[in-house]
């Protein structure tokens, strides 16, 4: 972890998986998937699903300087994109092969990305970080950066992230973003 990682310590309760899924479901404890095809949930990033991140029209109407592909891949709940459909416009490229589904280990992927993504800020960059919906695994990469480089709790991230999007990240990757909490937390000791 870098010197930018400082977790805010005002949960003196652990975080659970329980904890981040009462944050992600509405008062009447339901959940939707996204409304809109894309939401700014971070001053210059943007969460949004395949349709969008296709579109480079739209991403040049948005100022995407960067894409991150969560789902890359060819197979069903993956999305087929790579640095080179990209090479007409400019935008830098990052991918991730992971698959939304229990028992998925998103963490390897979660500091590579995250720093990535801090890059891509500090070049005062614009990005359009996503997976099939823009749910699941795109909010958690999201979620790991503004923890490792904005320092802030999983939890505080996970509401500001769904303060501005529906996203629900799967049991296993909440189970995961809890642990790099903890970890982070330890780090600051």
């Amino acid at each position: 972890m870098g010197s930018t990682c400082i977790i805010m310590q005002k949960y003196s309760d652990p975080c659970t998986p329980q904890t981040l899924e009462n944050i992600a479901y509405d008062s009447e404890r339901k959940f939707h998937v996204p409304e809109c095809a894309f939401h700014e949930v971070y001053p210059n990033i943007i969460i949004g699903g395949e349709s969008s991140a296709l579109d480079k029209g739209l991403l040049r109407r948005l100022k995407v300087t960067h894409v991150v592909n969560c789902a890359q891949g060819q197979q069903y709940g993956h999305v087929d994109s790579d640095e080179a459909y990209y090479q007409d416009t400019n935008i830098k490229f990052y991918a991730i092969q992971a698959s939304d589904e229990l028992g998925f280990n998103i963490a390897p992927y979660l500091e590579p990305t995250a720093k990535f993504i801090d890059q891509s800020m500090k070049e005062g960059g614009r990005l359009f970080v996503h997976c099939c919906m823009g749910f699941c695994r795109a909010p958690t990469v999201v979620i790991s950066y503004l923890m490792i480089h904005q320092g802030m709790d999983v939890r505080e991230a996970l509401t500001l992230v769904r303060s501005k999007r529906v996203v629900c990240p799967n049991q296993s990757f909440r189970e995961q973003l809890c642990e790099l909490n903890e970890r982070l937390r330890k780090s600051q000791l």
